[in-house]
């Protein structure tokens, strides 16, 4: 957004603006085809100087104004008082929100929907709603991305003729004041492996929960995985990620732009758009490819994850600098591309020799970034990956080593349990009966040290190692 546009409440002083701009934007957006007589009619009477000077003088509805070196350029009308069409809905509808069109594309429009949403906040609300035309592509595109959800539809009557309009509403208090920022990431991240849509929903309605720099890292880190890796939904994680820059808390450092800069063309680059990353430093695509390469193994696009987790270890081998945020990435990346290709039935040999290589970046990435608990949890998804590419001897090494580093860590027995599951099943791969047996009952004694409520993770690999 522009670092001139500033914002401001509306006066009465602003009627005569106000309308004209009205006018403005009501026929860009609805006139495409010419005037009609209605379409005059409805001009002159809604968005007339004096229907303006009306309702800036009304209690119940507050007008937020865009300004650049004094002009305006956009408003959002808020009003109190105003019952939805859909039933459930708080009584706050954000009436109009009115950009002109050389100021549209620019952050203005997100800008002016928190601003109404911070307004009925602070008159105790707890959410908000608005109509968009059903031939206004933009806005319909726009307000799921802001996290609001489509409910219904209500018609726009001129002079008797009825025009289709989408009702959308938001919740705008989750996690508000009685929830800090990081209880909300906490319980976010515990939901959205089993709940990602309503994640990505909360996500969506708590922008006013980011109040730092490093509030916005962790946040857009987990945008980035929800709407990428499993929803697929790229367009409107890319919008939500644009929206932290609009935020107070976006203090233009140079590390919460890098950080943005690569979250935003991991998802462009994810959705298709190829040119997304270049101009990236090295060290930077090479984080947004491993991570664009989880996305696409979470949509089961595995030709395309195995190609950008190449893409990035060729360029993690020119070396990467210490602590760099591309070895978390291509830690995870690899964790999860081999475990997605894993669970793949039809995997061919191409498919099979990157879950490998997968597999391997992931021990090798871990074993800079990680504590001991991801290094060994990586030999264990090495050793599944050997023994899903019939590499049972390979498998047994890995195994082994996944034991070794439990039992140097004092690992607890939930860990030591996968490890020993690993090894038996390895050895049963290799035909080693006895060994296989040993393993088992290991793992089995182990099992009965786990505690009762962690038992139901371990419910897989019981059943494999039984069988």
């Amino acid at each position: 957004m522009p670092d001139t546009v500033e914002t401001r409440s509306g006066t009465p002083e602003d009627a005569l603006c106000l309308c004209v701009l009205a006018t403005q934007v009501f026929l860009d957006t609805y006139a495409t085809h010419g005037i009609r007589p209605d379409l005059a009619r409805e001009a002159l009477s809604v968005y007339s100087q004096e229907t303006f000077a009306a309702r800036l003088a009304d209690p119940n509805t507050c007008f937020i104004l865009a300004e650049v070196k004094g002009h305006l350029v956009a408003f959002a009308e808020v009003a109190f008082a105003r019952p939805c069409p859909a039933p459930g809905i708080a009584q706050v509808e954000v009436a109009r929100l009115y950009v002109q069109r050389n100021f549209q594309r620019l952050g203005i429009d997100r800008t002016l929907v928190l601003g109404a949403e911070r307004l009925a906040r602070e008159h105790g609300f707890e959410s908000v709603w608005l109509t968009a035309w059903s031939g206004n592509i933009p806005a319909l595109a726009f307000y799921p991305a802001m996290g609001y959800r489509d409910i219904g539809v209500t018609p726009y009557v001129i002079e008797g003729q009825g025009y289709e309009n989408r009702i959308f509403a938001k919740n705008i208090l989750y996690g508000a004041s009685t929830m800090t920022f990081d209880a909300f990431l906490k319980i976010a991240w515990n939901d959205h492996a089993d709940q990602p849509q309503d994640v990505a929903d909360r996500l969506a309605a708590s922008l006013h929960l980011v109040e730092s720099s490093e509030h916005m890292g962790r946040f857009a880190g987990l945008v980035t995985h929800v709407f990428g890796e499993h929803l697929g939904q790229w367009n409107r994680g890319i919008a939500l990620l644009r929206s932290l820059q609009d935020l107070p808390a976006h203090d233009d450092g140079a590390m919460i732009a890098d950080r943005l800069s690569r979250a935003i063309g991991t998802l462009r680059f994810a959705g298709g758009e190829s040119r997304a990353l270049e101009s990236l430093t090295p060290e930077h695509r090479a984080s947004a490819l491993a991570t664009a390469a989880a996305a696409f193994a979470g949509q089961a696009e595995f030709k395309r994850a195995i190609a950008a987790y190449s893409e990035a270890t060729q360029l993690a081998d020119a070396g990467l600098p210490s602590g760099s945020p591309a070895i978390g990435a291509l830690a995870v990346g690899g964790n999860n591309l081999a475990a997605a290709l894993e669970g793949k039935k039809d995997r061919d040999a191409f498919e099979t020799q990157g879950m490998v290589a997968a597999a391997q970046g992931g021990l090798k990435y871990w074993t800079q970034a990680g504590t001991w608990l991801e290094v060994q949890r990586a030999e264990y998804r090495l050793a599944r990956s050997h023994l899903q590419a019939g590499q049972a001897g390979a498998a047994i090494e890995s195994a082994n080593r996944c034991i070794d580093v439990c039992a140097l860590n004092n690992a607890p027995a939930f860990e030591q349990f996968f490890a020993h599951a690993a090894l038996a099943l390895a050895q049963r791969a290799a035909s080693n009966i006895s060994a296989f047996e040993a393993a088992r009952d290991r793992a089995l004694d182990l099992l009965e040290q786990v505690p009762a409520e962690e038992r139901k993770w371990c419910a897989s690999e019981l059943k494999e190692i039984a069988g």
